[in-house]
């Protein structure tokens, strides 16, 4: 039974009939193909960029077989699941942005990064308007950044704002108020993290723009 319709498969196929059906739908395929690059070249996201191009991988392949071209069918067999993965990178990334807008970073993933340092009670970690190398987090004890009366706790992070100053100072100064526990990543490797986990990036720009209108309020209240 299956040997007689694969034997009727095998003859229509070589019918006229059957090579026009076969040309018509390899010209819709290579259509297909040609239509989703223009679209991928016209894309303004990197998300559609990748769909598009997977749509185009689709259309190819099927293009390559209809049209018996192997080098078509070999290239989009292998770029399709490059462009999966990278679409699905993407997706995974913005969703992990869009988390850490709405929640509190954690910063124990840093810890391989960083040094721990101790300071007594009244030393100051950094003086205002000094060259920058390096930001902290608090362990234990309690640290005032003096110039805007904020009094930082166990698991806050300070000090990262001259990183993005143009002149690569300190901004303010930070006082121990007791004996403080400290943690310090250099500005190499905070920038680096800073690109490598974009979750990580976008949560330090908000702290950033957060500190600078308390900043900001503060001064028009006359603190």
């Amino acid at each position: 039974m299956g040997t007689s319709l694969l034997d009727q498969l095998i003859l229509w196929l070589e019918t006229d009939a059957a090579q026009r059906h076969i040309t018509n739908l390899s010209l819709i395929m290579a259509w297909g193909d040609a239509i989703s690059v223009i679209i991928a070249t016209y894309s303004k996201t990197v998300m559609s960029l990748r769909f598009s191009l997977m749509v185009n991988n689709i259309f190819g392949m099927l293009s390559g077989f209809t049209s018996g071209a192997l080098p078509t069918i070999v290239k989009h067999v292998i770029n399709f699941p490059i462009n999966f993965l990278r679409h699905k990178q993407m997706k995974t990334l913005i969703e992990n942005v869009n988390n850490s807008n709405k929640k509190e970073i954690n910063f124990e993933w840093m810890k391989p990064f960083m040094h721990p340092i101790s300071f007594s009670k009244g030393d100051y970690v950094f003086h205002n308007d000094e060259i920058a190398d390096r930001a902290y987090i608090v362990v234990d004890g309690q640290v005032l950044i003096e110039e805007r009366k904020v009094m930082l706790e166990p698991g806050e992070i300070f000090g990262e704002l001259a990183l993005f100053t143009g002149t690569g100072r300190r901004t303010a100064s930070s006082l121990c108020l007791t004996d403080v526990n400290l943690l310090y990543i250099t500005y190499v490797d905070l920038e680096q993290l800073y690109f490598e986990k974009p979750e990580f990036g976008f949560h330090l720009i908000k702290l950033i723009v957060s500190r600078s209108e308390a900043t900001r309020l503060a001064l028009m209240n006359g603190y």
